[in-house]
């Protein structure tokens, strides 16, 4: 009770804050080629215990956001990742797939160093991606204050598809197949990122199409049933989440809350990134 008052108390000075000062005027310049700028906030991650297809692992909890973010508005393409280059137009393209968390996490870097950003993550005390030999999750480190690319955290990840809402879905709780990429009408194939309508805060296929790997470890689970202040997930976990859902999934699989526990590549896992400013 006492924690739950702690944070109900700093949830509301925080908003008080964000309507005080928080950089409103930022978010209509700020956004870079294929991202859009995600301001700071709180919401309720996970879902509520009578939405149909809930899981048990979609613990309904208080989060906070404290700083913005840059997200991407497409899932990155097969092209993208092949040439390192996120100058090469997604429109029409196919999302990369069959790629693994470390594959991405020296993707970052690669991108990152080539774009003259700072890269986010350091590798046996290393930054440059042509360094590190075999590595696991847990040798990946993130370096605070970069501005280079990144996987999004989990909670920025469904912060971004919710888009301020708390349905199942970014635009409701009813689903067509006008609205994502699902294992309806389609034939559960790959589809262009841009193909559906983005959600209100400019983001593509956040539903369906490829699941996206996001930063986040996992280990017992802890870190998703508290009131945090951005997580980042278990240092110590031994696999990595996907979240979104993809073209071979049912409705319920796709919604905002969906979230699960992997550890290998698969034909229907792809990615999208981040940058912090």
């Amino acid at each position: 009770m006492k924690k739950t008052m702690l944070f109900a108390s700093v949830l509301s000075l925080f908003i008080v804050c964000l309507m005080v000062s928080c950089d409103h005027t930022e978010g209509a310049g700020s956004t870079i080629e294929g991202f859009e700028w995600i301001q700071a906030g709180a919401f309720m991650m996970g879902s509520p215990w009578d939405e149909p297809g809930r899981d048990g692992n979609e613990n309904h909890h208080n989060v906070i956001l404290s700083k913005g973010f840059y997200m991407g508005k497409y899932t990155v393409t097969d092209e993208q990742f092949a040439a390192a280059d996120l100058t090469i137009p997604a429109a029409g393209c196919l999302p990369v797939v069959n790629i693994t968390w470390n594959d991405i996490i020296k993707f970052c870097n690669k991108l990152s160093l080539k774009d003259g950003l700072s890269p986010a993550y350091r590798v046996n005390g290393s930054t440059d991606p042509a360094e590190w030999e075999s590595f696991t999750p847990a040798d990946v480190k993130t370096i605070a204050g970069s501005n280079g690319y990144r996987l999004p955290t989990e909670a920025q990840w469904e912060y971004a598809c919710r888009a301020g809402t708390t349905t199942a879905y970014t635009w409701g709780n009813t689903i067509t197949p006008d609205r994502a990429n699902y294992n309806t009408m389609y034939g559960s194939i790959r589809l262009p990122v841009d193909l559906f309508l983005p959600n209100a805060w400019g983001l593509y296929n956040m539903h369906g199409n490829v699941w996206e790997w996001v930063w986040d470890k996992h280990g017992n689970g802890s870190s998703y049933v508290g009131d945090w202040v951005d997580p980042m997930g278990e240092a110590d976990g031994l696999h990595n989440i996907i979240r979104g859902g993809s073209m071979m999934d049912p409705p319920v699989g796709i919604r905002s809350a969906k979230r699960l526990i992997w550890s290998s590549p698969g034909a229907n896992i792809g990615f999208r990134l981040t940058r912090l400013k």
